[in-house]
């Protein structure tokens, strides 16, 4: 089967808007001269808006870098679950892959991890925890 590129549906601003669609297009050029789709909420051309996008994150790349962190920790805390089962896959099929590393690896974080007779690990104890260690007990 040959994918065949299908060219844009011709539908009108008003139709689009109707549709509740976020494009559409006209099959005329824009003012630059791109046959392209064009915006419902602005009637620009997407190409355009391409093209001014690009400009201002070549004028402003502090800014621009701003913006992707603040979009990356948006969709990072809307699929957490999502990027932590990823995560297990990946580390599965490492530790499959390099079994005797996974091994070492595993020895190393229990060697510093360890337990002291006294119920503390060989890391100083977190705010927290000296928090609960200090804590009366309850009643």
């Amino acid at each position: 089967m040959v994918n065949a590129i299908v060219p844009p549906i011709i539908i009108s601003r008003d139709e689009a808007r109707v549709l509740n669609l976020k494009s559409f297009f006209t099959g005329e050029p824009c003012k630059h001269g791109h046959v392209a789709e064009r915006y419902v909420s602005s009637g620009g051309c997407v190409e355009c808006v391409c093209g001014h996008k690009r400009e201002w994150r070549a004028a402003n790349p502090e800014k621009a870098r701003e913006r992707d962190r603040e979009c990356r920790r948006v969709w990072r805390a809307a699929n957490l679950e999502k990027i932590r089962e990823r995560d297990r896959r990946y580390a599965r099929k490492y530790r499959a892959a390099n079994p005797e590393r996974a091994r070492e690896n595993w020895r190393r974080w229990r060697a510093a991890n360890e337990i002291k007779p006294s119920g503390e690990r060989h890391a100083p104890p977190t705010r927290s925890r000296r928090r609960e260690r200090d804590a009366p007990p309850r009643p």
